[in-house]
């Protein structure tokens, strides 16, 4: 018994001890960067949304390292111009499957009207007096409407495109001189007739504009 009492002191003292902590290491290598996550337009709040029909469209680069810059900034443009159907920023309806912008329509009010841009697209008028328009279209291509403004009209007109037509003979632009004929008609393209039939305005999506202080 009394060995095991004088045990007890030398089994405490073998006991380890924390002692102070040492000086801290040198950082780690930094570790690699995540995966890019998907670009989104503005949430709720922002000053640029989608609505229910018409949608924000937001034309982008992107590499195929991973890169990615929203055409508009600084530097985002081609030297050689913007690839064909690149149009940047603006608005797409839905339900037409066309971009449209905000316009006055022939009922007076703001509405979102069609108005597309066809590559290499050529507008004139088919008789020396500047009354019957057509457009050429390159091959492959093609255009759901024809949006233009009547001489006194409260806004524009939106057209259904016309039939195809044959080339016409001259092409002739109105100007301050009068209707005049181009000095050459481009080769190539197919011809339509640019006003087939009106479409009625409330068939377009009804706009405002004000101004905010923020």
């Amino acid at each position: 018994m009394r060995a095991l009492i004088l045990a007890l002191p030398l089994l405490i003292a073998c006991q380890p001890v924390e002692g102070p902590s040492g000086p801290a290491g040198p950082p780690g290598p930094m570790g690699s960067m995540g995966a890019m996550g998907t670009p989104g337009l503005n949430g709720a709040g922002g000053l640029e949304r989608s609505g229910s029909r018409i949608k924000l469209q937001v034309a982008v680069f992107t590499t195929e390292d991973g890169a990615l810059m929203e055409r508009g900034q600084p530097y985002s443009s081609t030297i050689d111009g913007d690839p064909p159907g690149i149009r940047g920023r603006g608005f797409w309806d839905s339900k037409l499957e066309v971009p449209c912008l905000i316009a006055h329509a022939e009922d007076g009010a703001l509405r979102c009207l069609p108005f597309e841009v066809s590559d290499g697209s050529t507008t004139g008028y088919a008789d020396g007096s500047c009354t019957r328009v057509v457009v050429g279209l390159m091959a492959g291509t093609s255009r759901k409407y024809w949006t233009a403004r009547k001489t006194g009209a409260k806004g524009y007109t939106v057209y259904s495109m016309g039939a195809k037509v044959a080339a016409p003979a001259k092409l002739y632009q109105k100007g301050s001189e009068g209707c005049a004929a181009d000095p050459a008609l481009p080769p190539g393209l197919d011809w339509y007739e640019a006003q087939g039939n009106p479409v009625a305005a409330t068939e377009f999506v009804a706009a405002a504009a004000k101004t905010l202080v923020q």
